[in-house]
């Protein structure tokens, strides 16, 4: 899975939530990854408790204590692990609606709705279309394996013709 990853759940993409609970102090948005201080035991997302720290090293940034992190208990996480929740790529088409423990994988690997954007034009495009878009894009570039020559692909190359 992809550590960097951290989506930006906001409360409408989740179908079937039932409290406030979930949501972060920090970004307001559903917790992703929650950990939380030892001594509040306020759930934090995990990149908004890193981002306070680097901020302010070693101070909860919601009771000021010195923070010590603490995992959140079992209970909290199969909560969140029944929320349902639509994929950020709606927009673009995707229909999925994923459990919290699908949701990455989802729109990290398999999500066929992601914008990419083209190599060559900068064009942006759903993912499921890229392969076929750079095919016939005149700005991709080839190199010639014989003569090193860079040429447009729609270019026609005398070694090659």
């Amino acid at each position: 899975m992809n550590s960097t990853y951290s989506p930006s759940i906001s409360e409408e993409r989740v179908k079937n939530r039932r409290s406030d609970a979930f949501l972060c102090p920090i970004c307001h948005n559903i917790l992703w990854k929650p950990q939380q201080c030892s001594k509040c035991q306020q759930p934090i997302c995990e990149n908004c408790i890193a981002t306070c720290l680097r901020h302010n090293p070693g101070v909860c940034p919601m009771c000021r204590l010195p923070y010590q992190e603490q995992r959140c208990m079992p209970q909290f996480y199969n909560f969140l692990c029944e929320l349902q929740i639509e994929c950020c790529n709606r927009s673009s088409g995707c229909n999925q609606i994923l459990f919290y423990e699908q949701l990455e994988q989802h729109e990290t690997q398999e999500c066929g709705y992601e914008i990419k954007e083209c190599r060559g034009c900068k064009e942006k495009v759903i993912k499921q279309e890229l392969i076929k878009h750079e095919k016939g894009c005149e700005f991709i570039k080839k190199t010639c394996r014989n003569c090193r020559m860079i040429y447009g692909q729609k270019q026609k190359h005398e070694l090659l013709d």
